[in-house]
């Protein structure tokens, strides 16, 4: 059946006609779209995009289907899942979802630095993507997004990709999966329209990387929607050990928010009151006598705001314990900017972003990085940007 007939209420699938995509080389599900929804599909990219060669235009397209194709995705988590115990086989609570997805992303040559966003990045994000920097710690897009959603997207391509890391590339497909993540980073512009295409699934974006991966509230039916992945990481039984650590960190981020929020209750309240006390202070004539009550009211209210500190929120102490990890807030960076400023330009916005080497020493590079270092790991990331291979598997067991 095809996988718009679940997922888009708004346009059910009634073609009988299944696409050539749905073969084992291509890795959806049998049957997993129909003629009509493929070429709806890649007709949308290609006139949003018309610079993307043929090749890119078809894999693209199928990266799209494949986070509609839930089974397919839930089939390359269980062999990841499989695969979490001998990748990290001597952590005393169970292997690490990070660990576990670093492992293969170092395969896949994916970068040693990582990018750590605390709060929605409005521009220049695409900058960071297009080196192929990839979301280690998506800690400002909320707690039913997700920290790790991203990466396992990513890995979910990776395993179709190389056929379940058998191989560099497998055939049909003729990009590595870094070449796809960065692809789509670097190809900027509107795509789709808010009510979606032929009235289903609301694909509107602002970028190639937005309409595959980041999909927003009320993309039913699509692991393109992180929330809707989250989800599935955290409930879906195929899944016991990403369920284990997903749920726990969806856990932690709300006991956080929760504790914020209560922590933040007094300081508001006294805020609302200071507020309040100002106003019926300015309400009254400059000459009225009952002012100098009022402004005494107004001065125990300042007092007593004053009194309460502002609680720190989790993304302010998520900074301030990532900067002590060696993490570098990139708005704190002079020029050169590391990313497309060059000497004497405007700075980029990054808006709520940090970065981080989670592996100094090995490369040489010093806590916190330089920019000329930062640059450097740039132009080396460069080099292996796509050299079509898949790092040997270190001797690892069971599923790869």
């Amino acid at each position: 059946m095809c996988v718009f007939h679940n997922n888009a209420v708004a346009d059910p699938c009634a073609v009988p006609v299944m696409h050539t995509r749905n073969t084992a080389a291509w890795g959806l599900s049998a049957n997993a779209v129909c003629d009509s929804h493929w070429n709806g599909i890649r007709n949308l990219i290609a006139a949003a995009y018309p610079a993307l060669s043929p090749a890119y235009l078809n894999e693209f397209s199928t990266i799209k289907v494949l986070m509609m194709d839930h089974s397919a995705c839930i089939q390359a988590m269980q062999f990841f899942n499989d695969a979490m115990q001998n990748v990290d086989p001597h952590s005393p609570h169970g292997p690490r979802l990070s660990v576990c997805l670093t492992e293969y992303e170092r395969r896949c040559r994916y970068p040693d630095f990582a990018i750590a966003p605390l709060g929605f990045v409005a521009t220049d994000f695409d900058k960071l993507i297009s080196s192929g920097y990839i979301a280690m710690n998506d800690l400002g897009a909320g707690r039913t997004h997700g920290k790790y959603t991203h990466r396992m997207q990513q890995h979910i391509v990776m395993r179709i990709v190389t056929n379940n890391f058998q191989t560099a590339v497998n055939a049909p497909w003729t990009h590595s999966p870094l070449d796809l993540y960065v692809k789509a980073g670097a190809t900027l512009g509107p795509i789709g329209v808010p009510g979606g295409m032929n009235g289903g699934l609301p694909d509107h974006s602002t970028n190639l990387f937005g309409y595959l991966y980041d999909l927003g509230v009320g993309h039913t039916g699509t692991f393109g929607h992180p929330d809707n992945l989250f989800t599935a990481m955290r409930n879906n039984g195929a899944i016991p050990l990403v369920n284990r650590t997903a749920t726990k960190n969806f856990n932690k981020r709300t006991a956080e928010r929760n504790a914020y929020n209560l922590a933040r209750a007094p300081y508001d309240a006294a805020q609302f009151m200071l507020g309040v006390r100002r106003n019926q202070r300015n309400a009254l004539a400059p000459l009225d006598p009952r002012r100098i009550v009022a402004n005494v009211r107004v001065g125990l209210a300042h007092r007593a705001a004053n009194a309460i500190p502002q609680p720190a929120s989790p993304e302010d102490q998520y900074r301030t314990k990532l900067a002590g990890r060696g993490y570098v807030d990139l708005n704190q960076i002079p020029n050169p900017d590391p990313f497309g400023g060059g000497a004497g330009g405007a700075p980029l916005n990054y808006g709520n972003l940090v970065i981080v080497h989670p592996n100094n020493a090995a490369h040489g590079v010093a806590t916190p990085p330089t920019v000329l270092q930062l640059q450097a790991a740039v132009v080396q990331s460069a080099v292996t940007l796509d050299p079509g291979v898949v790092l040997p598997n270190s001797g690892l067991h069971g599923h790869p």
